[in-house]
């Protein structure tokens, strides 16, 4: 499969026309405006135990599609597993026992595992429809989220460029909610239609919840008077990443790695997520 081949939007005024170039500026104002607010400080920030839990489920919490620019066309259809690794800093003490999650660590730094599935699907239009989903950590937790993907361009032995547009959300967890939105501009070069590298700069944002209460773990956050309490926090963050996908011996059997990193709200540090799929598709 060649993530280069020729696609030719058809200028006929066509319902579907229509509704692929209004995507497509939709997707684009999304990615800008995301692009445009980074910075923001989070609100509703509690302790530092809060925060750092909140951080380490944004950092687990990438979407991670694991796929180049360019369109799979209305046939392309690809099914891949794999894991994504990201190192946390952070080691906040209720952190397991507040969220009912086991993250594979217990004193110092140490690295969130997540194992997913990935489904892509193209579409009539430059398209492409992708859903993953998995569990994170050694707990209860699960993921499962969605994105879709407009090839802006993509010729014979030309770059592709396209917009893509994610959401992904975490549950299982205690009383906790966790969302990530996100948007990002992707470039990709196919090399002879076995090897195609690719980069992309984009923005997520980030919507927790979490609330504890007196009988649990984050008893000690309340205050004399207070029985339960609700932390918020939404916040946005920037995001870049680096990817190659490689044909094993056909075009239909693949194997893909990514790297992906940001830079979280109110700290200069850079945690990069790791991610290794492989999958059969056309």
């Amino acid at each position: 499969m060649s993530h280069t081949s020729p696609y030719c939007v058809s200028r006929s005024g066509s319902t579907l026309t229509s509704v692929t170039y209004a995507m497509i500026r939709g997707l684009g104002a999304l990615a800008f405006g995301l692009l445009a607010i980074l910075g923001i400080s989070s609100t509703g920030q509690a302790t530092s135990d809060v925060d750092e839990m909140f951080d380490t489920l944004a950092q687990a919490n990438r979407f991670v599609s694991v796929e180049p620019a360019g369109s799979r066309g209305a046939i392309g259809t690809t099914l891949g597993v794999g894991i994504v690794q990201t190192p946390i800093d952070q080691n906040p003490e209720i952190m397991d026992a507040q969220l009912n999650g086991d993250f594979g660590r217990r004193d110092g730094a140490g690295t969130v595992e997540s194992q997913r599935i990935w489904v892509t699907k193209g579409i009539l239009t430059p398209i492409d429809i992708g859903l993953t989903a998995g569990t994170l950590g050694r707990g209860n937790a699960r993921q499962l989220g969605g994105s879709v993907q407009v090839t802006l361009v993509e010729g014979f032995r030309m770059p592709a460029l396209a917009i893509r547009a994610a959401h992904l959300r975490i549950d299982g967890m205690d009383e906790t909610a966790f969302t990530t939105t996100g948007a990002e501009i992707l470039a990709a070069w196919g090399i002879l239609g076995w090897v195609t590298p690719w980069i992309g700069l984009g923005a997520n944002q980030h919507d927790g919840r979490i609330e504890t209460g007196l009988s649990g773990d984050g008893g000690y956050l309340l205050t004399q008077n207070e029985t339960t309490k609700d932390f918020t926090r939404k916040w946005t963050t920037a995001e870049n990443t680096v990817g190659v996908i490689v044909a094993l011996g056909s075009p239909f059997a693949q194997l893909a790695l990514e790297s992906r990193g940001n830079s979280l709200s109110g700290g200069s540090s850079e945690q990069r997520s790791v991610a290794v799929r492989l999958s059969l598709g056309i």
